[in-house]
Order: structure tokens, then C-alpha cells, then sequence
């Protein structure tokens, strides 16, 4: 789910409207709609910060499978306590102005819109984003992945548009609708989910996958930072597959270097057992300049900005594997 969709009609409530356990959100805007639901910009009343809050409809047409996808949603990202990773405020439950029962995620507000946003804007404008630009948000997407894949947790719709940025030049993944807990490292999952330009060639051909098909979808956003437009395009499934499968792809414009292809590369092999892990990404040498640099600056950010769920202080100490030092920092 993007946190700026665009506009859309309400169907639960109005601008200004209050909300939420004891009334203590208040509707700014609506950010988009859909056959779920409603997501709402809101505005806290006691503390005046922005969240997003979205509420899916639970209709007497809703499926168990709806249900389900809506309470996972709120295990998987309640779970998580990561800078790069879009914040769990809370949940509740509802009713809408016209009696419809409303399962609603209260989360933080990324500010900065989407990266699929950021693409395009860039793409209209003919101006590629610069190379140390596209290696930054790598390395904050990595360990988002890296803390998700460490705590069980596939994305499976890892894409441009659920990855959003913030006014302080923070990368948050979000969207978890479709994520799934494993048991353990080696489990796989089996059920075809996901957004078909970013599916890996294991999901195209109905196999097993693990983590290593978030790391294939990884591979997808990189090369649409750089190209501006997706690896496997088109709107013909039968033959987007055959691309998939064959890693077919054009090459990344020459305006960036032969590492910045080499990551295209290793992260989009047909084969998941030769794509590297998240861990493996971030111990890469061409990777650790900019680690440092990102480190050197979540150091350097407000206090504000670097409180966790509880709201205390998480990060004053910098423990000597840096990325455990991000899971708290948000």
C-alpha cells in the first residue's frame, strides 16, 4: 500500500473527523482508497504528530483469506522495531458511518512520498539519479531486508511503491499485507504472491522460495533506480515470464559504474542459491563506503528522529555489528 495514493471519495468519514480509541486522531486527508479500505492522513490530537492510518473493510463479502491478510499485516509490523522499516503505532476496531466493521493500522507517516514516485519524477524530468544517491538507499533498503530476513519474515511485494521516504533522507520499507513469518532460516515458502514485474524466476515457475526472492525483487527496485523504468516491463505475463526466468534484461545506462551493474547483476541471477543474502550485500566491499557514511549520519540525526516505539533514546551507544544498531534507532 502507497502512503500517498492520490485522490479518492470517502466512504467511512470526513475531514476533520475524530477517530480512534477515545477520538485522539483527527482525518487530515484521505491518501487513498480501494477495494480494502481507506487509508487516512491523520493528526494525532495530543501529541500533533502525523500518522497514516489504514482501515480495511470488514464486509460480509470479505473473505476469510481478506481477514487473515489484514491481521497479518498487523502481527508482521507490529513485530518490527527497525529505522528503516515504516513504524506500528497501533490497532484498533470500528464501525464506519454506515455500520461496515473497520480493522484499522495506525502507522507512522513517511513525508517524503514513495520511491516508484521519486522514479518517476526523475524520468519526466530525463535526469538520472546520481550513483551515490542510488547506493545510499540500497544500503538502507539492504538492512531493512536484513532485519526482516533475520527475524523470519519474508516481504514477498517488495517494489518501488512500497518503499517510502522521509523528509530526513530515510528509506522506510512498509507495506506488509502479503508478508509471511517462517519457522526457522531454512523454511520456504510456496504460495505465488507479489507484484508480477518484481516476481523471481523460483515464484514464476511455482517453486519453493525464501529469502532470496525479497533479494531478487531487491535486484528489481536497483536496476529502476538506475534505468528509470522496471527490468521486465510490458503487460504480457507469458512473455514478462520468459524474461524473468532468463534474466533478460536491457544493461543499466553507462552513466554508472561497472560495481553499480555488478550489484544489477548478482542480485537478478535466475538462480536464487548464487544471489547473495542481505548479511552477504552489506559485508560486500563496494557496499562498505557508503555503510559508513549512512551510520556516520543516522549518528548525526535529532534525538526525535531517533527514538524507538517507547519514545526513549536507542542509539547512544554504537554497538560493534552495526547493523543489530539500527533495529532500535527510529
Amino acid at each position: 500500500m502507497s502512503q500517498d495514493f492520490g485522490s479518492g471519495s470517502s466512504s467511512s468519514g470526513g475531514i476533520h473527523e475524530r477517530i480512534g480509541p477515545s477520538s485522539k486522531y483527527e482525518r487530515c486527508r484521505i491518501l487513498g482508497s480501494g477495494t480494502f479500505g481507506e487509508a487516512w492522513l491523520v493528526r494525532s490530537i495530543q501529541s500533533n504528530r502525523q500518522y497514516v492510518v489504514k482501515e480495511l473493510k470488514m464486509t460480509s463479502d470479505s473473505s476469510d483469506k481478506d481477514r487473515n491478510a489484514a491481521f497479518n499485516e498487523v502481527h508482521i509490523i507490529q513485530r518490527c522495531s527497525h529505522v528503516n522499516i515504516i513504524r506500528y503505532k497501533e490497532f484498533y476496531t470500528s464501525l464506519s458511518a454506515s455500520g461496515v466493521p473497520l480493522i484499522s493500522i495506525v502507522m507512522e507517516y513517511a513525508d517524503g512520498g514513495d520511491l516508484g514516485q521519486l522514479i518517476k519524477k526523475h524520468r519526466l524530468e530525463k535526469q538520472f539519479l546520481e550513483e551515490g544517491c542510488v547506493k545510499n538507499y540500497l544500503v538502507q533498503i539492504t538492512f531493512a531486508l536484513h532485519y526482516l530476513h533475520k527475524n523470519n519474515i519474508l516481504h514477498r511485494d517488495l517494489k518501488t511503491q512500497n518503499i517510502f521516504l522521509t523528509s530526513t533522507k530515510l528509506i522506510k520499507v512498509g507495506d506488509f499485507g502479503i508478508s509471511k513469518t517462517l519457522s526457522h532460516e531454512n523454511d520456504f515458502a510456496s504460495t505465488g504472491l507479489g507484484t508480477p514485474q518484481y516476481l523471481s524466476p523460483e515464484i514464476c515457475c511455482s517453486k519453493p522460495y525464501d529469502y532470496k526472492s525479497d533479494m531478487w525483487a531487491l535486484g528489481c527496485v536497483l536496476y529502476e533506480m538506475c534505468a528509470l523504468a522496471p527490468a521486465f516491463p510490458g503487460q504480457d505475463l507469458a512473455r514478462m515470464v520468459v524474461y524473468i526466468t532468463r534474466a533478460s534484461y536491457k544493461p543499466i545506462p553507462n552513466h554508472y559504474s561497472i560495481n553499480m551493474a555488478e550489484l544489477v547483476k548478482v542480485l537478478l541471477r535466475p538462480e536464487p542459491g548464487r544471489r547473495p543474502s542481505a548479511k552477504q550485500l552489506l559485508d560486500s566491499k563496494v557496499l562498505q563506503s557508503d555503510i559508513q557514511k549512512y551510520m556516520a549520519y543516522i549518528n548525526s540525526l535529532p534525538e526525535q528522529f531517533r527514538k524507538n516505539s517507547n519514545g526513549s533514546v536507542s542509539s547512544s551507544d554504537m554497538p560493534a555489528f552495526q547493523m543489530d544498531h539500527l533495529e532500535t534507532a527510529v
